[in-house]
């Protein structure tokens, strides 16, 4: 994402700027995989998103160096933050964002002051040699491990010592498993009014973790802008899913559009005709680009999405598939116009 240059603020200062004093909301896209993350985010940003957090899932599990390009040349005119949550090397890993076309890097305040001037001296070099592109360190603050509210004053003073265009009050998953009263409490509230306090006219701060409606509102009044919203898809989505697999299809990554499509049949049964239907369709262009391999994806297909509904007749059809290739696909073609 590039901005002009305007009131005589570099493209970065513009969007600190905005991030304090105009309401910002970033979606966190934990996902495990590059298609399903890209529908997460554009339907994000159709929503009104200002931000695209590509998640520390996503980034792991697919990898930075696959994850930040592919997202930069998708969505040219997004703002991308790379949670990388980043505990050491810290200069090594904002390399590898900004050099992707990241926007904005997110490592772990616990990481320490090093780390942070590591990763703001990359942020600067970048910075210098593309003026017009937005390039920000974020510091994320993890309670209840860097908590309670006055130690998490004294990190984000230190953080913003060190250099960090922002940082983010982040209630920790595994905290909140181990102890739900935390996320039902004030706790993550209390820490980041104190810390918005502290540093919010020269920072931004961000909440992560989960806040409810009354509490968003309180910090809202007290003039906290910058908010996080999740893009979690371990809560079940079908149709994220399904144009997952269609992304998968398309992109010729034909053993993970077999795994989607089941997926969606996992998350929503009644979707089974939808998915033959894909299935053929997938199976009808290959066949027109002439891949030999099309009728064995197809019964690959159609044998992961008999697994996950085992009461359906698809499965005893599948068995009753002919032994000849060419007299199996044609079988198979008329198995995906139509099964219960």
């Amino acid at each position: 994402m590039t901005i002009e240059g305007g009131n005589g603020m570099t493209a970065s200062a513009q969007v600190v700027a905005r991030m304090r004093e105009a309401f910002t909301f970033q979606i966190s896209v934990d996902v495990d995989a590059i298609a399903l993350g890209l529908n997460v985010a554009r339907a994000a940003l159709a929503g009104g998103v200002d931000l695209i957090e590509m998640g520390t899932p996503l980034l792991k599990c697919a990898g930075v160096y696959n994850v930040v390009p592919t997202f930069r040349a998708a969505l040219p005119e997004a703002l991308l933050l790379a949670d990388m949550k980043t505990m050491d090397g810290g200069w090594f890993e904002a390399q590898a964002v900004y050099g992707g076309g990241g926007n904005i890097i997110d490592f772990l305040a616990a990481s320490g002051e090093a780390t942070a001037k590591g990763v703001c001296g990359v942020r600067d070099r970048f910075r210098a040699e593309q003026p017009e592109m937005v390039r920000l360190a974020f510091a994320d603050i993890l309670v209840p491990h860097q908590g309670p509210a006055a130690r998490a004053v004294e990190v984000a003073d230190a953080m913003v010592g060190a250099g960090v265009d922002g940082v983010g009050i982040h209630l920790q998953l595994d905290a909140r498993r181990a102890d739900p009263e935390l996320y039902r409490s004030t706790y993550l509230a209390d820490v980041a009014e104190a810390v918005f306090e502290r540093v919010g006219s020269v920072a931004s701060v961000q909440v992560v973790g989960g806040l409810s409606i009354a509490q968003a509102k309180a910090l809202a009044h007290k003039g906290l802008r910058a908010f996080v919203i999740s893009g979690n898809m371990g809560v079940a989505d079908a149709e994220a899913r399904f144009l997952s697999a269609h992304a998968y299809a398309a992109a010729g990554e034909e053993p993970k559009a077999a795994t989607e499509f089941a997926n969606v049949l996992r998350l929503d049964g009644k979707r089974l005709q939808p998915v033959l239907t894909a299935i053929g369709q997938h199976a009808d262009a290959l066949d027109k680009k002439g891949v030999s391999s099309a009728g064995e994806w197809l019964l690959t297909a159609l044998t992961a999405v008999a697994k996950v509904l085992p009461k359906s007749e698809l499965g005893r059809s599948l068995a009753s598939a002919p032994a000849d290739p060419k007299a199996r696909a044609k079988y198979l073609r008329k198995l995906c116009e139509g099964a219960k």
